[in-house]
Parts: structure tokens; C-alpha cells; sequence
């Protein structure tokens, strides 16, 4: 037998010797409410109109999300999220978790996302009379009470919005929400301050990196575009990022006629979506800042292959977003796996000028967009 079939046994094993509560806790008013979303900041963004749906159904409901330690930021004053419990797997530390969480009798836990194989046990021992998930593959799947259709072509805002409908929730209102404070607009301000990007200057974001290969398009590539828009629009060019993204930018830096305002590595998640929602536009590879950018009411033009689209790009806000698809070029795509980028690369650079140029001469600039933001900001980018 494979250590982790045995492994499987074992936690299966556990789960049984602290079993559900038997009694049957109808959803109301005063449930308490389990999310559980673990994964990367768009994952964690796409779900917040679930959230949404939760409390607009269940006002009185007590609603916490179980969130990875590293994206707590992305849902920090959520108006919707009574608590965020930090979570990080570990050996010693998900036992602790699993009693902690059972403590606090939920009567209902839904898996909107999560990696580890663990997510799913942690949720079964809970103890929680109901644990919502996806019918999918998976190896603790059986755990579920209800198991909703995993539909691959649904986006992922409305995938979220299927498991909270098992509970008789529902929204009409399928925006992403992030809520910045004062911090955050100063952690931008004074980094601007810092580097000379606070003069007024019109401001183009460009995120170049991204978590696997395959989502990026070349560093070069990005360089032409923003010495194209710098020279024709007087903007200055800002370069978004984590640590992570030294080689890039190096690569940026090397290719590029323009001097870009490197923000990679200096700001953290709220403070980068700040600094996008002073931006006219952010161009971007399909990764957690063009999420920020949606939730923030930044314009932006996202690249995608050989993910989708349909399924993790704009949504509800369709008239400020441009996503360039192109179709996969592989019969059998590795997606994770794959080193090099072929099928972003059908992206061309003239390509991205087109619908940059379309985005900046259908929105206003100067005195009009300062108008603009200050009224995001009055709002609370509740987008």
C-alpha cells in the first residue's frame, strides 16, 4: 500500500471518530456560516459576490471565511465577513485548526476553493450538519453532504454563486468587492512620492509576471507596448509585481526606451491595488493584480491563453475590461507544466497597443478621471 493511500485511510479514519452533529440545522437568520477559500487573490476575490449573496439573504447569519494567512488583505473590511481565520497548512498546525473550527459549531461550511487535500477533511471535522462543495475527482469528495455539478465553461464568479443557491442564497449584484482604507491610499501616495510618480503624470500599470510560466507573456513584449503608449500619451509607465518578479522587470528595464516607476517588491496587496486604482489603465497577464484592477474599477487589457477567459476574466463590468484570447495550440495542453509560453506568444504587440489605444481614448484623462477617482473613493471601491 502507497504512504499515501495509507495516509488516506487514516484521515478518513479520523473523520469518522469525530462525526457530524446529527441534528438537522435548517438554514436561517442566525445559521453560522463556514467559507472556506484558501487559494490565490483572484480566487478569493471571485467568490466575495457569494459572500455578498450570503449576508444579503441571511443578514443575522454569522459568516466567517477561512482564508490563507498571505490573502487575508484581500478581504480585510469586507462589509460582508463577521471574521477572517488565518490558515496555512501544517503538519501540526491543521489538527489545532480542525479543533479550533469545530469549536465554533458552525451549521454549515462551503468549499469555494482550496489546493491542499486537506481542505476537505478539514471541513468534514468541523462537525458542521452540512459541507457544501463540487462534485468533482477528488479524494475526499465523499465527504460532502451536498455535492454541487462542477460546470467547467461557468465563470467563476457564478461557480461560487451555485454552492451558496444550496442554501437558498442568491444576489443580483455580481460585482467584486475590496474595500481600501486610508493606509492603503498613502502606502500608494507615498511610494508615488518616492520614486516621482506623483506630479499629475497620467499613470499606465503593467503586471509582467505571473505564477507559472505559461501566463506569461514576454518581458520584451510588454517593454514595446509601454514605450509605444509612454511616447503617444505622456504617461509614465509603472511596473506591478511581487519579489518574485526581479527577472522580469531586469528584462522589462533592459528592452524598454521608457524609465518605468518599479512598484514590484515595494507594496503589499492593498497597497498595490491602491496605486492601480490611481492608474488609467493596467495591462496585464492573467494573474491576481488584474483581479485587483476589476475590483477596484481600474480599466484594464488582460491577456489569456491557455486559460480562459469565459471562465476567470471580467465580469459585471464588461464595458471597462478588454481580454485578448487566443485558443490553445497544443492537442493535449500541460497548462502547469508548461516551460514556455507558446500560446500566449500568438499575442502580438500591436495587438495590445490596439486595445490599449481603445481603453485610453474611450476614458477620460486629467481633471475628469481625478473626478472619477475621488468618487471611487468616497465609495469605497465597492465595484
Amino acid at each position: 500500500m502507497s504512504s499515501r493511500r495509507l495516509g488516506d485511510r487514516i484521515i478518513r479514519a479520523v473523520v469518522r471518530a469525530f462525526p457530524r452533529r446529527p441534528e438537522a440545522v435548517g438554514t436561517s437568520s442566525a445559521a453560522r456560516i463556514l467559507v472556506i477559500s484558501t487559494t490565490a487573490i483572484g480566487d478569493t476575490l471571485l467568490g466575495t459576490p457569494a459572500l455578498r449573496a450570503l449576508k444579503e439573504t441571511y443578514p443575522d447569519c454569522l459568516l466567517e471565511v477561512l482564508v490563507h494567512r498571505d490573502r487575508l488583505g484581500v478581504l480585510q473590511g469586507n462589509p460582508h465577513v463577521d471574521a477572517l481565520i488565518p490558515y496555512r497548512k501544517h503538519l501540526i498546525g491543521t489538527p489545532i485548526m480542525a479543533a479550533r473550527l469545530r469549536q465554533r459549531r458552525y451549521d454549515a461550511v462551503l468549499v469555494f476553493h482550496g489546493n491542499d487535500p486537506d481542505i476537505w477533511p478539514l471541513a468534514a471535522l468541523t462537525g458542521a450538519p452540512r459541507i457544501i462543495g463540487y462534485a468533482r475527482d477528488t479524494r475526499f469528495s465523499s465527504l460532502l453532504t451536498d455535492a454541487v455539478p462542477w460546470q467547467p465553461d461557468l465563470h467563476t464568479v457564478e461557480k461560487r454563486l451555485e454552492l451558496v443557491r444550496v442554501l437558498g442564497a442568491d444576489t443580483a449584484d455580481r460585482r467584486l468587492i475590496l474595500r481600501l482604507n486610508d493606509m492603503d491610499h498613502d502606502e500608494a501616495r507615498m511610494f508615488l512620492d518616492a520614486v516621482g510618480g506623483g506630479q499629475g503624470d497620467p499613470l499606465i500599470a503593467f503586471h509582467i509576471g505571473a505564477a507559472q510560466p505559461y501566463k506569461c507573456w514576454p518581458a520584451e513584449r510588454f517593454a514595446r507596448v509601454a514605450d509605444v503608449l509612454a511616447r503617444d500619451y505622456d504617461a509614465r509607465v509603472v511596473l506591478t509585481g511581487g519579489p518574485g518578479d526581479k527577472l522580469r522587470v531586469a528584462r522589462f528595464e533592459s528592452q524598454a526606451h521608457c524609465r518605468p516607476l518599479v512598484a514590484a517588491g515595494k507594496l503589499g496587496v492593498r497597497g498595490t491595488a491602491a496605486l492601480l486604482a490611481r492608474c488609467r489603465l493596467l495591462i496585464t497577464n492573467d494573474t491576481g493584480p488584474m483581479h485587483l484592477a476589476f475590483a477596484v474599477g481600474t480599466p484594464t487589457v488582460s491577456l489569456f491563453c491557455p486559460s480562459d477567459s469565459r471562465t476567470i476574466g471580467p465580469y459585471a463590468c464588461d464595458d471597462l475590461h478588454i481580454a485578448i484570447q487566443k485558443e490553445k495550440t497544443c492537442v493535449r495542453c500541460v497548462t502547469k507544466r508548461c516551460p514556455d509560453p507558446f500560446c500566449l506568444e500568438q499575442i502580438s504587440v500591436e495587438e495590445v497597443v490596439e486595445a490599449a489605444r481603445r481603453q485610453l481614448e474611450s476614458r477620460p484623462a486629467g481633471i475628469e478621471m481625478g473626478a472619477q477617482l475621488g468618487d471611487r473613493l468616497r465609495e469605497g471601491f465597492r465595484t
